[in-house]
């Protein structure tokens, strides 16, 4: 009789697991590699550094030529007020809202030298208390906004750092992201952004459709902005207070501006006059040719039927309890502001960081093709502006070729903002949303 043992059959042999080749393992490194650095706040603040070292290690050197404005026109204002020849927005009218006084003249107390790098650092200062507010809590989706920022930066070049533009960026950031905790101080810091440049009252006007308590808001912003010029008006800025909105209004059209595509094109071939000059009064190029005092004139009515047009979608879209209608409006209304204007300066892309930034933390899966289409929209700017910018006032094809890619790129990211807007807008009412669901956010919170 046999045993149990002998009726066991045999173990098959050991098998050896195969050894993954060599690109597969290098693969599954990097892999993890990526993934710990996306979690890593310490991976951010070195990438933050790596940034912002490298852009000022270009344009310092360089002096006035990358820094521009920075030299050629916030220094000499910054002087005159030092020393007594007159304040901008004070004494004389000013392009520019009267809070950016205080950005102006801030780099100046270390002196005329070093203005350039104060403020490079002041921006910077700027830049890395949103970095603080997008990583303090160490959430995925703060982190992956944060490493997109930091991306956009250095996609942008020079022009992410030396301009009044990018101080108030970081404000208009850190508002939207305290929107939900902090919603007073968000508006108050939103007002303050405006009164530096007017391009966040786009901001504003978003908060102001989608929140429930729209009188707290106003009055939240109408305070602020009492305080804000107070002092100015006892000094004796009288009605040159609001001399930036005659200023801006007196515009031709700039160079870079959509609405300049034909008359650019037109100078490339010699066409209608069309021809490419400097404005030494608001110092920009600016084009002009047969019909575009015409165009100049129309664009400020055109922009406003636009920005009422889009408010319009995102009120339907907040009447009908669309909690995602915040975000994508926030960017519409910035873009509406860019692309119908007669400016589009290459200091407005910046712009597009605070709701792309603040659509990431909210929808990140929503936002993924309008925050890739920023990023290159960021390259396409960099690539003409500061590097190949003669070649676009020589009116060269390659030139104006990147110009063209980007304002494009910018018409298809509104196009898809106001889709995005209008498909909420037209969604059936939620009957069973709860009251609080209105109000995107509350500042009575």
């Amino acid at each position: 009789m046999r045993s149990d043992a002998a009726q066991t059959p045999p173990l098959p042999p050991a098998q050896t697991p195969l050894r993954a080749s060599a690109p597969a393992r290098y693969r599954a490194r990097l892999s993890a590699w990526v993934k710990d650095a996306r979690r890593s706040r310490t991976a951010v603040w070195v990438a933050f550094a790596l940034v912002h070292l490298g852009i000022a290690a270009v344009v310092l050197p360089f002096g006035q030529f990358y820094l521009g404005d920075v030299h050629r026109v916030y220094l000499p204002w910054a002087m005159h007020a030092i020393h007594g020849h007159g304040v901008v927005g004070i004494d004389t009218a000013w392009v520019y809202p009267i809070g950016a006084l205080v950005p102006v003249l801030l780099p100046a107390l270390a002196g005329a030298s070093a203005y350039g790098a104060a403020w490079m650092l002041m921006v910077t200062a700027l830049d890395a208390v949103a970095v603080v507010a997008l990583t303090a809590r160490g959430e995925a989706r703060r982190m992956d906004a944060a490493w997109w920022w930091l991306a956009f930066v250095a996609l942008l070049g020079p022009i992410a750092l030396t301009r009044l533009d990018t101080v108030s960026v970081p404000i208009a950031m850190l508002a939207l992201l305290w929107l939900a905790t902090r919603p007073r101080t968000a508006v108050a810091l939103l007002t303050i952004a405006t009164w530096i440049k007017v391009w966040p009252a786009a901001l504003l006007l978003a908060v102001l459709v989608c929140v429930r308590s729209r009188a707290r808001t106003i009055i939240v912003a109408l305070t602020t902005s009492a305080a804000i010029v107070a002092m100015p008006v006892l000094l004796g800025a009288g009605g040159r207070l609001f001399s930036f909105i005659g200023t801006q209004d007196s515009r031709g059209l700039q160079v870079e501006a959509p609405v300049s595509t034909v008359w650019m094109w037109a100078a490339v071939f010699h066409l209608g006059g069309a021809r490419i000059f400097y404005d030494k009064t608001l110092n920009t190029f600016q084009v002009t040719g047969d019909g575009s005092h015409i165009a100049a004139s129309m664009m400020t009515p055109v922009l406003l039927i636009t920005i009422i047009g889009v408010a319009a979608l995102g009120t339907r879209a907040a009447f009908r309890r669309d909690e995602r209608a915040l975000p994508v409006l926030a960017l519409a209304l910035v873009l509406a502001f860019m692309l119908f204007d007669k400016v589009l300066s290459p200091q407005y892309i910046p712009w597009l960081a605070a709701p792309v930034v603040y659509g990431l933390v909210q929808q990140p899966h929503r936002f993924r093709f309008a925050a890739l289409l920023t990023l290159a929209i960021a390259a396409a700017t960099q690539a003409f502006y500061p590097w190949a910018y003669r070649f676009v006032l020589a009116a060269e094809p390659l030139a104006l070729g990147a110009l063209l890619a980007r304002n494009v790129a910018l018409c298809v990211l509104f196009g898809w903002s106001v889709v995005r807007l209008w498909r909420g807008s037209s969604a059936p009412v939620d009957a069973r949303a709860r009251p609080t669901q209105f109000a995107l956010v509350d500042p009575a919170a």
